[in-house]
């Protein structure tokens, strides 16, 4: 689902909707992040300001299915990895992301998918 996503938005054009930001001398920048997991996450925010100003847009699109195993043999450490993956990564990215809001006069776009 992550690499269809990622794959909609080129074919929508965000990188080429970049480049002509860019071409015009405006400043636009289309990035990713593997699982946000909470100790990267304040990166996010910060990559993305970084020389571009607020970001305005979150697209939330991680996640894991498990070990692919049974529930009886599925170990704690992997379940723990499932929601950390799951619930703690985009809880962390969003908040993060409206923390590079908050103060601002901007408005953001938070996708949770």
């Amino acid at each position: 689902m992550g690499q269809a996503t990622a794959i909609a938005f080129a074919e929508e054009g965000a990188e080429h909707t970049a480049c002509r930001v860019e071409s015009t001398g405006g400043k636009a920048a289309v990035a990713s992040w593997t699982k946000g997991i909470r100790h990267r996450s304040p990166g996010c925010s910060k990559a993305s300001g970084e020389g571009l100003g607020t970001p305005t847009i979150l697209v939330n699109n991680s996640g894991t299915g498990g070990p692919g195993k049974s529930v009886s043999a599925t170990s704690d450490e992997e379940w723990n990895n499932v929601l950390r993956t799951n619930l703690y990564g985009p809880f962390c990215c969003c908040r993060e992301f409206i923390r590079g809001i908050e103060g601002s006069s901007r408005h953001g776009t938070i996708i949770n998918i």
